[in-house]
């Protein structure tokens, strides 16, 4: 087994524990999400979420080392590496693509101007994967951003394509509903409730509705 933490932004971080299966199956729905977005092998990704306790950057890392063939670039965001000196290394290094939250995202993109580097010329992006907000991420580079939605517990869930309109559920893995959170009963097509999931590929412990 292997153990995260969750990051803790509902409360108290929470243990969670993966069997090698459910990391295989994390990292291939990932890896399946950022080559919809253009990831290919051979592309250097700097990858800026924090490897400390938490799953994201492993699972990104796994995802693009193991399933995509890219060079994981490890900078994690500026607590680890300086954000000015992760921009000097995605520039000497050929970065051409970068996974974060888009908070740090925009952060890096004006630090950047501050730098004055050219986002077009000196960081020649052909994409960003971002955890939402990715119209604001692909006004500030100036190049496709695209959002992967997911949690903690269960990994990537849905993602956006290049044509837009949403993301689409990976439907081999999850069953997703949308319900009255006071009830639990599913809604109709249309009003907005609280999204409950069934995982259908966890062996370390089930998560059901």
């Amino acid at each position: 087994l292997r153990i995260h933490s969750s990051g803790g932004t509902s409360g108290e971080p929470r243990p969670t524990f993966y069997t090698p299966w459910d990391r295989e199956i994390g990292s291939i729905m990932r890896a399946r999400s950022y080559y919809f977005h253009g990831l290919r092998p051979g592309d250097m990704v700097m990858n800026t979420l924090l490897y400390s306790t938490h799953n994201g950057a492993f699972a990104v890392h796994e995802a693009l080392w193991l399933w995509l063939g890219c060079i994981p670039v490890t900078t994690s965001a500026g607590i680890v590496t300086r954000t000015r000196r992760a921009l000097e290394i995605a520039k000497k290094w050929n970065v051409n693509s970068i996974i974060g939250f888009p908070e740090y995202l925009l952060h890096m993109a004006q630090e950047a101007k501050e730098m004055g580097l050219h986002l077009d010329s000196d960081l020649k992006l052909k994409v960003i994967d971002t955890f939402g907000k990715s119209d604001l991420v692909r006004e500030a580079w100036g190049c496709p951003a695209y959002d992967t939605y997911g949690m903690h517990e269960v990994q990537t869930i849905s993602s956006e394509c290049p044509y837009g309109g949403g993301l689409h559920i990976w439907e081999d893995a999850f069953i997703v509903e949308v319900v009255d959170p006071d009830t639990g009963v599913p809604v109709e097509e249309g009003p907005e409730g609280s999204i409950v999931l069934t995982v259908l590929y966890k062996d370390a412990y089930p998560i059901i509705r």
